[in-house]
């Protein structure tokens, strides 16, 4: 077991005569002197000795209070303390208990977390998730201690509300964020949770420096009212017969054309239509955003602008060519374009007096009817959504061919859209 003593040095003398106590590491036959924060000139040494004594009864008093504490940290920690090889082992735990869980900041930590993830939907969700934590805090600090179910249950009511987000030094107004949102965001803080209790907690010897977990008491709510598979047919009809207020019902106008766009374009994801930044000879060309840290190819796809969207790419296309869409230019960021999307979803949903479904039944749609209502094989229809082939191998010798891309996508929306136009 470590032992600890105060000690001052004859030699610790500073320039302006004052001396720095130090607390003496004790432990498997090495020493290591912690520092404190005394400077005294009361000190005495007997002719000879290298070790002298404090003559001040305060400052005694308040090294022994100070030895009590950490001795109090080595007696609780005991199991921790034998599994320390030397004295600098048992220090450095000392100064984490005594210092670093007191200032454990939960943000700081996710934002390092965030910007070590690979650049895909996940990491651009949970930068989105910070952002509303630090909007629900006012600030960019939050002690690890502060998160508690109680404290869990708040930050969820106030997504559900409406609310005023900062975005730089600007604030706006946001209406009550959908539950599917809502859920997300919170499944997202759980992750980044566990993963700072992974770091900082060595639970094979004991050494626990943040107890507890909210997301124990704290259950994040399932929300059954929304469909994120497929939808039929004569939904995807409605949904592009559907025709709301451009003015009165943004929110319900930017869903259906959002989803139109993705369902025409073989699924494009969300994030993809508000980055991808190449069209070239009437083709939106991108990497998808979820899928390019995993596939050799970066998970690259080309689709063409098919007659039954091209009012509607050309309405929001960027004319400054810095994107393909102007949707960067219509919101603040991604995180405001997702939540706009879902809650006009919701209200699409309500007017047309369908199944609630979500933007993302869009992709599940378009893969479902191209299978089980045109016969696409299923390897064009992984091209399509850019997901593995289930050949591998073959795939880094065959150079892709994006035509079948638009055997597919005519031959889903000839199936769809028959009295459209082509």
């Amino acid at each position: 077991m470590a032992t600890l003593a105060w000690v001052v040095f004859k030699h610790h003398k500073k320039t302006d005569g004052t001396y720095n106590p130090k607390i003496k590491v004790y432990h498997n036959g090495t020493t290591v002197y912690l520092p404190t924060q005394i400077y005294t000139s009361l000190v005495r040494f007997k002719k000879g000795e290298s070790m002298g004594a404090i003559t001040d009864g305060d400052i005694v008093d308040a090294l022994n209070s100070r030895v009590k504490e950490i001795r109090k940290i080595l007696n609780t920690h005991d199991d921790v303390i034998d599994n320390c090889d030397d004295a600098k082992a048992v220090a450095d735990f000392i100064d984490k208990k005594m210092n670093t869980d007191k200032n454990l900041n939960f943000i700081e930590f996710a934002r390092l977390y965030v910007g070590g993830l690979k650049d895909n939907g996940s990491k651009s969700i949970t930068n989105c998730m910070i952002n509303n934590l630090c909007s629900f805090l006012g600030a960019d600090y939050l002690p690890v201690r502060k998160i508690t179910s109680a404290f869990l249950l708040r930050f969820e009511g106030w997504m559900k509300s409406e609310r005023v987000v900062k975005i730089g030094d600007k604030e706006y107004k946001r209406k009550p964020m959908a539950n599917s949102s809502v859920q997300t965001y919170m499944e997202k803080l759980k992750s980044v949770y566990g993963r700072m209790l992974l770091q900082y907690n060595n639970y094979e010897i004991g050494d626990i420096v943040i107890p507890g977990d909210p997301f124990k008491v704290y259950k994040t709510k399932q929300d059954v009212s929304f469909k994120q598979k497929a939808t039929d047919v004569d939904i995807i009809r409605k949904i592009s017969e559907y025709v709301p207020n451009q003015k009165r019902h943004f929110s319900r106008a930017i869903a259906k054309d959002i989803f139109m766009l993705s369902f025409c374009l073989a699924g494009i994801n969300l994030i993809d239509l508000f980055t991808c930044e190449s069209f070239n000879a009437g083709r939106i060309e991108y990497f998808r955003t979820k899928t390019k840290g995993k596939k050799k190819d970066k998970a690259f796809i080309s689709v063409p602008i098919s007659p039954e969207i091209r009012d509607t790419f050309e309405r929001y296309r960027d004319t400054t060519g810095g994107r393909v869409f102007n949707l960067y230019t219509l919101f603040t960021d991604i995180c405001s374009f997702r939540q706009i999307v879902a809650s006009g979803m919701k209200s699409l949903c309500k007017d047309l007096k369908i199944e609630p479904i979500t933007f993302y039944a869009a992709r599940h749609s378009f893969a479902t009817i191209a299978r089980n209502s045109c016969g696409v094989d299923m390897a064009d229809i992984a091209l399509c959504l850019t997901h593995a082939s289930g050949f591998k191998m073959t795939d880094t010798y065959v150079k892709p061919d994006f035509s079948r891309v638009d055997k597919v996508v005519r031959k889903v929306l000839d199936y769809v859209f028959v009295d459209s136009v082509k």
